[in-house]
């Protein structure tokens, strides 16, 4: 059963046979092939170049394209401070407030045993700025009243 639209081309293709003959009519198919081939690529174009910040689309749906940085690509200056100007170090205190050593049995790297060799070099590492938290404690239960909330 034809359709209306191909109803109102079958004289159209009826004139095309008589006139050119089967030729002309796979040149018409041809024709109409590469029109729908062009403008569904124009379609395809036009989805693609669509993200986020130019249209409704969802952000998520931009793929894992990057975007361009607005990071100011080379400036010409160098890292660092000022020329001239001081810097600051935290340096090594000579008189510690705290200082803890730490034995070890083994060596750390090949794991042989330390307790038989002589002491060596003692090596101090330095922490700035640390809390010192105090030990956690429990309350063993029925040490202290039980706490009810209608003060009975």
């Amino acid at each position: 059963m034809l359709t209306d639209r191909a109803k109102a081309l079958r004289p159209i293709i009826q004139a095309l046979l008589d006139e050119g003959g089967i030729d002309a009519i796979c040149e018409l198919i041809a024709k109409l092939e590469s029109r729908i081939s062009e403008s569904r690529i124009t379609e395809l174009e036009k989805r693609l170049n669509k993200n986020s910040s130019i249209s409704s689309k969802q952000p998520s749906s931009d793929g894992l394209k990057r975007t361009k940085s607005l990071r100011a690509k080379n400036t010409g200056r160098k890292p660092g401070g000022e020329p001239g100007h001081p810097g600051q170090t935290l340096l090594q205190s000579e008189s510690p407030d705290i200082t803890v050593a730490v034995p070890l049995d083994s060596c750390p790297e090949c794991g042989g045993e330390l307790a038989s060799q002589a002491a060596g070099s003692v090596n101090g590492v330095s922490a700035f700025g640390l809390i010192f938290l105090p030990e956690r404690t429990t309350t063993p239960p029925g040490s202290h009243p039980p706490f009810f909330p209608n003060g009975r």
